[in-house]
């Protein structure tokens, strides 16, 4: 049974690509010493513990049924003809045409370990489906905090407007025309509120405006992908995702 080994807990269920997943089962932390070594010297240099983590791990062909987890935790152990032979053993035991009684130890360590194995991924899948569920509530949530007002506003002059990106970008446009063509001044619609302002001064606002959105979606950007790393639901529910937004653009004209 060959461990693999990861420097960060690895995911029960990982895609890795053309539709195949990565299995893993018996995740465990391991305090493991390291040792860097000088050149030249059998004595170490530094010597310091660290945390790994080891598991067991099996590609699974497509999407990840419990029958392929299962049938991946067997075969981990047993293959085909192991298994097959183990159970032409006790038979022929239990049949009288074999005196040789080992093979029922056997064929018992090999049901307790079907048993386990499907209490196991069983456990698994569920509290995978579960994560999963969270994950996605929480992502939800996250998509629905980036429209809100929470981040979606700025102020100008003591009150609350915003301008989504393709009004941005076609008031940037008309109003960098119109400067072209000679106009010092220009009319925007903030709501029903119609502004009246110097050309430079909308530009220089939607720049700023600019700023502040590619901002913010670098934040939900990030919180989406810290959602994703998190491995328990009581992790996904606790997380806070309005941190480290940054402040609104308050403007006085």
């Amino acid at each position: 049974m060959k461990r693999a080994y990861y420097d960060a807990k690895p995911k029960a269920l990982e895609a890795v690509g053309n539709g195949n997943y990565l299995y893993r089962w018996d995740i465990k932390e391991e305090e493991v010493q390291s040792d860097f070594m000088q050149e030249g010297s059998d004595e170490p240099l530094v010597s310091e513990k660290r945390v790994q983590y080891s598991c067991c791990e099996a590609t699974i062909l497509g999407n990840p049924t419990y029958d392929k987890c299962v049938e991946a935790v067997i075969r981990d152990r047993y293959t085909a003809e192991q298994e097959m032979a183990l159970v032409n053993k006790f038979n022929s035991y239990m049949k009288s045409v074999s005196t040789d009684g080992t093979g029922v130890d056997e064929y018992n360590e090999y049901l307790k370990y079907i048993s386990d194995a499907k209490l196991m991924v069983k456990r698994d899948l569920e509290l995978e489906e579960k994560l999963s569920l969270a994950r996605q509530k929480k992502l939800n949530d996250i998509a629905a905090y980036d429209k809100s007002d929470n981040v979606n506003s700025f102020t100008l002059n003591g009150h609350s407007y915003w301008l989504d990106r393709e009004t941005r970008m076609s008031v940037s446009f008309s109003t960098t025309q119109e400067k072209t063509a000679g106009s010092e001044n220009t009319t925007v619609w903030l709501g029903n509120e119609p502004i009246t302002l110097p050309c430079d001064t909308v530009l220089q606002l939607l720049a700023q405006l600019e700023i502040y959105a590619k901002k913010c979606y670098n934040k939900t950007a990030e919180h989406k992908s810290k959602v994703m790393e998190l491995q328990s639901v009581e992790e996904v529910e606790e997380y806070d995702y309005t941190l480290g937004y940054p402040e609104k653009p308050d403007f006085e004209l």
